[in-house]
Parts: structure tokens; C-alpha cells; sequence
């Protein structure tokens, strides 16, 4: 479903996401992905307890070791790590960008970041003068 709302690439590839799921999470397509297989595994653990001999042997547990491993890449390793890094790389320093990465959950969907209008428009958080956590001298 992410990869189905993401826009041409060639058209837009020089902007970042803010629209369709991306509007709730920067990575979807990573929540999707560990949801994917946390469902796999769960209906191998499931299917597990029902052995026609009534013995429960403990091997369908192993299938919880696929969804672990996904989310070790996708969140610490070469998913997420890397993909924040380039975007920024790419558009660190920019008003918009710092406030979407700033409101927006990076993995699990939730509430979409707040518009940003020309009242709420000031310097991105961390800057000097700039928004949440910004100390003021």
C-alpha cells in the first residue's frame, strides 16, 4: 500500500514525502513490513499449539526469530538508520523537512503532523530561537 502511494519517482525525486501514508508516518513501508511478519509468525506460533499428537514441541516458537530479525535491519541496522541519514543529508536545514521529521512518527502511523503556517513557521527545534526544546537566553 506505501509503495502504491509514493509518487513518480522521476517527477519528484529531488522532494521528500508528506502526503497519503506519509503524512502519518516517514516510514510505512517499514511498519508494513514488521506487521507483514510479525502475522507470519503469529499463525506459525498459532498452527504450533494444535500438534496431532498433543504434544507441544516448542520448534513453531522459532518463527518469532524472523520478525525479531527484520525489525533489528529495519530499525537499527540498514533500514531506518540509513534512510534518515541521507534524507538528512539531503534536506537537513530545511524549514519544512525539520518540521515533518520533528511531528512525525518515523515508524508506527499516527496523528499527522500539525501545517505548517507562517505562525508556527519559525526556526526548526534545535536552532537557535527555534521551536520545541529551544532554550531561551
Amino acid at each position: 500500500m506505501a509503495e502504491c502511494e509514493h509518487p513518480p519517482r522521476q517527477a519528484n525525486r529531488h522532494a521528500f514525502i508528506t502526503t497519503g501514508l506519509w503524512r502519518f508516518s516517514r516510514h510505512p513501508n517499514y511498519f508494513g513490513e514488521m506487521l507483514m511478519w510479525f502475522a507470519v509468525a503469529s499463525s506459525v506460533a498459532a498452527a504450533g499449539w494444535r500438534q496431532p499428537d498433543g504434544v507441544l514441541h516448542g520448534r513453531h516458537q522459532l518463527a518469532w526469530l524472523s520478525p525479531a530479525f527484520t525489525a533489528t535491519l529495519l530499525l537499527g541496522v540498514s533500514g531506518l538508520p540509513m534512510v534518515e541519514a541521507a534524507g538528512r543529508k539531503k534536506w537537513g536545514g530545511q524549514p519544512d523537512y525539520e518540521h515533518y521529521v520533528t511531528n512525525t512518527s518515523p515508524i508506527v502511523p499516527w496523528f499527522p503532523a500539525p501545517v505548517r503556517t507562517s505562525a508556527n513557521a519559525g526556526p526548526p527545534a534545535g536552532l537557535p530561537g527555534g521551536g520545541h526544546g529551544a532554550k531561551e537566553k
